[in-house]
């Protein structure tokens, strides 16, 4: 949260609140909620809101009902004083709040008021709250999103359609149908998001016993990473959460060795990769390992990811990637060496102006 904070002048407020919700955020995510919402009351925009709604749905799935409602109040709160051009994302997270408390009209209230796209998050969300008949209703809902054509909107449908999977994991009916829906969207989406729907059916096949259809699935989405364009960024992230799938069903060595062949990819031409990408593609890899148990590959490649994030002039982007590897490590459940413990306190010393 030092970090987080440190950028010190009124052009870089954005990115410190962007920050301090991210640090916010993952203090919530591994359990820590008291803390996150203590860091939540220290950002100075809506993200403060945004935050507060997160927290909000943690104490939902925790049973704590007085809690999250207290939250959501307060996130409710700094959406009445936020421009409406900066509420999208503070209204999705209060409408999935809303819906994790079974309060269905709020949920519908707030996620009216977020962009079209977001609608099927909140509408998924809600699937487990609505009787059956009102989720075949969804359903027809999800069929004119996806019938759009439109990548946000389809996107929208599948992931309804994912949570109508889950809910009717014992009806063969019913999921046929919400899996045709799913690969009859593909076409519509992007290739990288196309990846994240081969991994999720991966999961829901394998879920319903059939494996070897899981497998296929996992072998398209490795096929689609390693032969895609994508900007370090993106392959990143993607090999990694293609990897823990891999893990996930079976194949912890496939996984390591599509992650060893995206390491040396850096590690012989890390000038082929654009600087400011360079620790967002390193971190990805590094949070893999560890899931893997490669504690030593890991902090390699965590290692690199700080040196990737340190070379920049300005102490903005400097602060940031060095605040994002910390949260990768915390994340991951990773406690640094001393040698990485110190290299981030040096890096940390460092944080100073030109930002």
């Amino acid at each position: 949260m030092q970090v987080a904070s440190s950028p010190e002048t009124k052009a870089h407020a954005r990115v410190k609140a962007r920050l301090q919700k991210d640090v916010a955020s993952t203090a919530i995510e591994i359990g820590l909620i008291d803390v996150g919402i203590r860091d939540a009351e220290a950002i100075q925009d809506w993200r403060r809101g945004q935050a507060l709604a997160i927290a909000a749905q943690a104490l939902a799935r925790k049973g704590d009902r007085a809690s999250a409602e207290a939250c959501v109040a307060k996130a409710v709160q700094v959406a009445a004083s936020t421009e409406s051009a900066k509420q999208d994302q503070l209204n999705l997270e209060i409408a999935l709040a809303m819906a994790m408390l079974g309060n269905v009209e709020q949920a519908r209230q707030f996620g009216a008021r977020a962009p079209v796209e977001f609608t099927g998050r909140v509408e998924a969300q809600l699937v487990s709250q609505v009787s059956i008949e009102e989720v075949d209703r969804q359903c027809e809902a999800f069929d004119k999103a996806i019938a759009s054509g439109s990548f946000d909107i389809v996107r929208s449908g599948v992931d309804g359609y994912f949570s109508v999977w889950t809910r009717v994991r014992t009806d063969p009916t019913r999921g046929a149908r919400a899996e045709k829906a799913i690969r009859a969207a593909l076409p519509a989406l992007p290739p990288a998001v196309q990846i994240d729907v081969h991994l999720q059916l991966a999961d829901a096949l394998d879920e319903i016993g059939q494996h070897q259809a899981c497998m296929q699935e996992l072998q398209t989405a490795t096929t689609m990473v390693r032969e895609g364009d994508f900007l370090p960024d993106t392959l990143g992230p993607l090999a990694r959460d293609v990897a823990r799938a891999r893990a996930r069903h079976g194949d912890a060595s496939g996984a390591r060795e599509m992650l060893g062949d995206m390491l040396k990819r850096y590690e012989q031409a890390p000038t082929a990769m654009v600087d400011i990408e360079r620790a967002d593609y390193l971190r990805a890899l590094a949070e893999a390992l560890q899931d893997l148990g490669d504690r030593e590959a890991a902090m390699h490649a965590w290692t690199l990811a700080l040196e990737a994030g340190s070379v920049n002039p300005n102490a903005r982007p400097r602060a940031e990637d060095l605040c994002l590897t910390m949260l990768s490590m915390v994340q991951s459940g990773a406690e640094p060496t001393d040698v990485i413990r110190a290299r981030m306190t040096d890096i940390q010393s460092g944080l100073k102006a030109p930002w």
